[in-house]
């Protein structure tokens, strides 16, 4: 090989290290990542007569290589600040090298002077029954009562009128509930109870096969002979609960 070609060959591969390493500079020193915007929360709310800084509460941005750029945003949008409302911003960011950043949130608009608006509570689970004569019965069994602003308010309920469960006939109630603005809601049921078919049991009654009774509100039937035997007291005993 002549001196020649190998002072050839020696400039192209320096010349080669050369850009290689000018390619490599160039990668590490150019700007690979974009500034990055982030919200506290998906929706704003603010008053009618915001200021633009309470625009940008919850707002942050930052980038890899220019740090923080939370000043450096930027509002894009319309809000109309005398009109309670639900409105839509763009906001954007851009750093040094340009690279540019938007994202969206939803910003409400309300008016801090409008009056509150009380909503009344709900009593549930009130309703017309039929209980057996000599029964227990609790008017409260069931029954709720719940407040948009109060939450659970069912220990407020109020029942006026009473159900006497030893004598047979058909009784009211009122249920009554108010929130703590005043709201109230009121519903009523009617309680029937039903004459007994069939007589109360006795322990000094004698008892036959076919006798019906009636004890605790239940009623049962004899299997055989008995006497002072309580119904409902064995599975195995002389009494047939039928209802």
């Amino acid at each position: 090989m002549t001196i020649l070609k190998r002072t050839v060959i020696v400039i192209f591969c320096i010349s080669l290290l050369i850009f290689i390493v000018a390619v490599v500079k160039e990668l590490i020193s150019s700007d690979s990542s974009i500034p990055e915007i982030t919200s506290d929360r998906d929706v704003l709310e603010v008053p009618c007569n915001y200021t633009e800084s309470q625009l940008l509460e919850g707002l942050s941005a930052y980038d890899q290589d220019d740090g923080d750029l939370t000043s450096k945003i930027s509002i894009n949008g319309k809000v109309d600040n005398t009109k309670a409302g639900e409105y839509t911003l763009t906001y954007s960011v851009s750093d040094s090298k340009g690279a540019v950043t938007t994202v969206t949130r939803v910003v409400t608009v309300f008016d801090k002077d409008a009056p509150v608006v009380n909503t009344n509570p709900e009593i549930t689970g009130v309703k017309d029954q039929t209980v057996k004569l000599g029964s227990t019965f609790n008017p409260l069994s069931g029954v709720k009562a719940t407040d948009k602003e109060d939450g659970d308010l069912t220990s407020a309920i109020r029942v006026t009128g009473s159900v006497d469960t030893s004598k047979a006939g058909v009784y009211k109630l009122t249920y009554t509930v108010v929130d703590k603005d005043g709201g109230k809601a009121e519903t009523s049921c009617n309680i029937t109870v039903e004459e007994q078919k069939y007589p109360t049991y006795d322990s000094k009654t004698i008892y036959n096969g076919g006798d019906i009774v009636v004890y605790n509100g239940e009623t049962y039937k004899c299997k055989w002979w008995t006497q002072g035997e309580i119904p409902g007291a064995s599975e195995w005993g002389a009494w047939e609960k039928i209802s």
